[in-house]
């Protein structure tokens, strides 16, 4: 099985300056992006046996256009979308003092896969629950398959991170795999099940190559 992950395209928030709340739309460069990587995915051949796509507006958006370009149908997953904030984060300025003090409160937690500003969202560790329960219905459903992933830049991160280090993973391990990792705006992930041995393979991360094609 093959399982490629994609982030979702620039965001409406982005533009503005301000975090992203669920409902944040795609934005006019994001939709271009989306385009773009839709005819690159259709140079490279691949037909997708199932193409999933978070619920959240901005993937959806994201998918659909990939989806249209390779002539296929989308399904929404339930589970793959972006960790859930403190309500008090959605739509701020990234200028402003509460941001600020998310930043700051993140970065000093970094190791604590527990740690939800001011005490509410999720945790990182309920996004690797979510991403253990997507690679178990990957595993159970879509063997000898290739799968498009339409998702969001944190999750994505968990997954691979989960894909790598197991159920077994010690905390420390998984924060600083996790946060190494970098996913740009459509940038693509390539991971492969060897299903003879159970063992999970990185074949690239962030290839973003296609955003050279929008003139």
């Amino acid at each position: 099985m093959r399982v490629f992950l994609v982030r979702h395209g620039q965001s409406v928030s982005s533009n503005l300056g301000t975090r992203q709340t669920p409902n944040s739309p795609l934005g006019d460069f994001g939709k271009k992006e989306a385009k773009a990587l839709g005819l690159r995915m259709k140079r490279w051949g691949v037909t997708f046996d199932k193409v999933f796509s978070s619920k959240l507006p901005r993937a959806r958006q994201t998918a659909e256009i990939i989806a249209k370009e390779l002539g296929t149908k989308l399904e929404i997953f339930e589970g793959i979308h972006e960790r859930e904030q403190n309500p008090v984060l959605y739509g701020v300025d990234i200028t402003s003092k509460i941001h600020k003090e998310n930043v700051k409160e993140y970065r000093k937690s970094s190791n604590n896969l527990d740690f939800k500003f001011k005490g509410r969202g999720e945790s990182i560790r309920d996004v690797i629950v979510r991403a253990e329960d997507f690679k178990k219905h990957l595993e159970g459903n879509h063997l000898s398959q290739d799968i498009l992933v339409v998702s969001h830049g944190l999750f994505i991160r968990v997954f691979i991170a989960n894909c790598v280090l197991g159920e077994n993973y010690d905390d420390k391990s998984f924060a600083e795999l996790f946060g190494a990792l970098t996913i740009h705006n459509t940038g693509v992930s390539l991971l492969k099940l060897y299903e003879e041995t159970d063992h999970w393979e990185v074949i690239y991360i962030n290839n973003f190559s296609h955003l050279k094609d929008i003139g």
